[in-house]
């Protein structure tokens, strides 16, 4: 039966530990021999363990059972390796594997608190045993324990620091290369982007504007009222479109005070106005009043125009008689409230043909937080909508 990849990456990282493990636990009983053995008090004038030292000497083999656990809970082993190397100065390999990985995803300074403290105790345990080296009454174990003992201390020092700064050092490169890759990505998908907008204005460009160019020149040369509306509106189609596909060329990179260059003021709407007049339609009474409306956000003051050409067009297309009464009026704190009205016969329906228009306009309005009405009576069609804007007070406390 053939094993899969994922099964044979588990059974390399389980077999890898449990090897690493036996190791650790084999070399732990050699330095737990040695470090016994070179302390006076755990052993007689014949070399034999004294009860004290048969008591650390099992006390060290319970401590090795723990190493199994080490990836899990390297605190247990760096917090009870300290009470068992610095308390009851026994072998320091304990600690210094729980040491290793502690300080292998140490984040914090508690995290290194805790590993110094352990390093604390390796260091007292290494001083005390050389110290009491000298007071063996066998000349060549003095002569043995003098050198394993620092070597002891300073390899379970300095493998642990080597360790984890080796792992930390790669971790940090492959985050690092990571985050490149990442931003790479990030650039690429954005050029992508920027070449679909490019394409896509160029597509919009090539062809309507080119049928409204035409359209244009067909009405130039036509001599009458209705003609030289067509060509004005046909012109200020032309500008229209060029404006977004400007913006959709910019997106991504345009600016918010570029942005808000736009929108800045009621002529904005007064233009909107005329260009529904010039194309046939009568907006009367049109009432205009509106608070401190070049400091309203960008955004409230684009849904505006917006909602009002779409209001003057949607008026254009099914009015009867072509007249529309039109509305605006608010300011900070009571929000602003757009509101148009017109008949239509009932050969007009605004089921279909209009209603692409009023869903863009209620969706524009419930982006904005606002709400919209919508009534039809006795052959009157009236729309209300109306966009929040907080007042400079609310605002700033948010």
């Amino acid at each position: 039966m053939a094993i899969s990849p994922t099964t044979r990456a588990l059974w390399n990282t389980h077999l890898f530990n449990t090897v690493a493990v036996i190791l650790m636990i084999l070399t732990g009983i050699i330095v737990l021999t040695l470090t016994v053995s070179s302390y006076p008090g755990n052993v007689d004038s014949t070399g034999t363990l004294t009860n004290g030292g048969t008591a650390r000497f099992l006390a060290g083999m319970l401590m090795l059972l723990l190493l199994p656990g080490y990836r899990k809970e390297p605190l247990i082993l760096v917090l009870l390796g300290i009470l068992n190397t610095g308390v009851f100065l026994n072998d320091p390999t304990v600690v210094a594997v729980g040491l290793t990985v502690w300080m292998i995803r140490a984040k914090n300074r508690a995290d290194w608190i805790v590993a110094g403290c352990g390093f604390a105790a390796i260091l007292f345990n290494g001083i005390v045993h050389f110290i009491s080296i000298g007071d063996l009454q066998n000349g060549s174990d003095i002569e043995l324990y003098s050198i394993t003992q620092p070597m002891i201390t300073v390899t379970s020092i300095g493998l642990p620091l080597v360790i984890a700064f080796v792992i930390r050092s790669h971790r940090r490169v492959d985050e690092a290369t990571l985050h490149v890759k990442e931003s790479q990505d990030t650039l690429s998908e954005e050029r992508t982007r920027q070449e679909e907008r490019e394409d896509l204005a160029r597509e919009v460009h090539d062809t309507l504007a080119s049928r409204l160019s035409s359209i244009a020149l067909l009405a130039g040369t036509m001599d009458s009222p209705d003609a030289e509306r067509l060509r004005q509106g046909t012109v200020h189609a032309m500008d229209d479109l060029r404006g977004l596909l400007s913006s959709l060329r910019r997106e991504g990179k345009q600016t918010v005070p570029t942005q808000e260059a736009t929108y800045n003021n009621l002529k904005d709407i007064q233009d909107a106005i005329a260009d529904a007049e010039s194309l046939g339609l009568r907006v009367s009474p049109c009432t205009i009043v509106v608070d401190s409306y070049a400091n309203a956000p960008f955004e409230i003051r684009k849904g505006v125009h917006r909602i009002t050409k779409e209001m003057l067009a949607n008026a254009l297309r099914h009015s009867d008689d072509r007249l529309a009464m039109l509305t605006i009026e608010g300011g900070p704190g009571t929000g602003i409230q757009i509101s148009t009205a017109n008949h239509y016969s009932d050969a007009v329906t605004y089921g279909v043909g209009a209603g692409k228009g009023m869903v863009g306009m209620k969706e524009r309005a419930h982006l904005l937080g606002g709400t919209s009405d919508v009534e039809y009576s006795e052959g009157r069609f009236s729309m209300k909508i109306w966009i929040p804007w907080p007042s400079k007070a609310n605002q700033e406390g948010k």
